[in-house]
């Protein structure tokens, strides 16, 4: 049975409170969560296409804020970018 988690949990987990717009909170998710699950800085392209997931997600009237943050993690973890290690050189050598 799923339990949601309480707000205290929710802001443990994204450091703020989500809103039902892109705000600062969610991107600053975002950049986390990519960092972390992908293994390297998100493009601001990607960035855009999680701001994409997060609003069509809320424009359907009986989600929240966390519907919308649930589904940028699972686009994370759906990506290939997560499944395939690959190494990038960024433009000051640095590898990720």
């Amino acid at each position: 049975m799923f339990v949601p988690p309480s707000i205290w949990e929710t802001n443990a987990l994204l450091g703020c409170d989500p809103q039902p717009a892109w705000t600062a909170c969610t991107s600053d998710f975002a950049e986390r969560i990519v960092r972390l699950v992908w293994r390297r800085p998100a493009s601001s392209e990607e960035l855009d296409r999680f701001e994409t997931v997060y609003s069509t997600v809320l424009m359907d009237p009986d989600t929240t804020p966390l519907d919308g943050v649930r589904a940028m993690v699972e686009f994370a973890l759906a990506a290939p970018d997560f499944w395939y290690l690959s190494t990038t050189v960024s433009d000051d050598g640095e590898t990720f």
